[in-house]
Formats: structure tokens, sequence, C-alpha cells
């Protein structure tokens, strides 16, 4: 499957919750951020056949879900939020999900 047509999942992080969107499909959901919404989000992304995770910077609070997707196989990019103008303009719905 080539990147562009590949689905993508946003993350949403804060410290009680994880706010997930996957592309393609009208999924949107919420999780605890810890161990037990780990485990929901990692079913859920591969149930829907999901690769790219894309969640912004939040000074260490998306630590936990990024370092337990990539142990999982997932290419997680984490974005710092003062550099997001420099996204692609066909990752503009993925900005409007994680500022």
């Amino acid at each position: 499957m080539s990147v562009s047509n590949q689905r993508c999942a946003g993350i949403d992080v804060s410290k009680g919750t994880l706010d997930i969107a996957i592309s393609n499909i009208a999924s949107q959901f919420t999780v605890p951020n810890g161990t037990d919404g780990f485990t929901q989000v990692l079913r859920e992304l591969k149930r829907n056949e999901t690769r790219l995770i894309l969640m912004e910077a939040t000074g260490g609070l998306e630590s936990g879900v990024a370092c337990y997707l990539q142990s999982e196989g997932f290419d997680v990019v984490v974005i710092n939020p003062a550099r997001l103008e420099i996204l692609p303009v066909q990752w503009a719905i993925w900005r409007r999900l994680i500022v």
C-alpha cells in the first residue's frame, strides 16, 4: 500500500484522555490515556488497518502511547505544534484535529 493511500489516524493527547480520529471512515472515539486506553486504541487501529499515526507533542504526555504504538509496529509521527504550518495542504484535516 502506498503512503498516499495509507489509512491514517490522528491522536489528540491530553493528560487524561486520547481522542482518536481515523481517516476515510467516520470513526472518532476517546479512551483513557493509560495502558487500558492504549489497548483499546491498538484494537481499533488494527481493526481498521491503520498504519500511520500522527499526534502533537504535548510536553511528554504523548510518550506513552507513541512508544506503545511504535512497539506494536505502527509508524508514529509526533509533530511539534510550532511547526504545524509546514504540513502539506492534504494534511489539513489532521491539522484541524490536533490544533
